[in-house]
């Protein structure tokens, strides 16, 4: 096994303490760049985006939006 060859027998592989699915590491990543607050486990990354977008977009400009792959914006 590779974490034996690594770590040696019995050696215990650290795990994250969070992981995220493939649509909110990209939202995490995207809001993290532009220094939004939020709180892992409580906010929904996609709540936390709407925010953004809504206090940040310029006024009169309908297509404004953090710029994500299509993916982070299915639901």
């Amino acid at each position: 096994m590779v974490e034996e060859r690594i770590h040696g027998e019995g050696g215990e592989v650290q795990l994250a303490d969070w992981y995220f699915c493939p649509e909110c590491g990209v939202l995490y990543h995207a809001l993290e760049k532009v220094n939004m607050c939020f709180d892992l486990g409580t906010d929904d990354l996609r709540d936390v985006l709407r925010e953004f977008n809504a206090e940040y977009a310029p006024k009169g400009l309908p297509g404004f939006a953090l710029k994500l792959p299509p993916l982070a914006m299915g639901r």
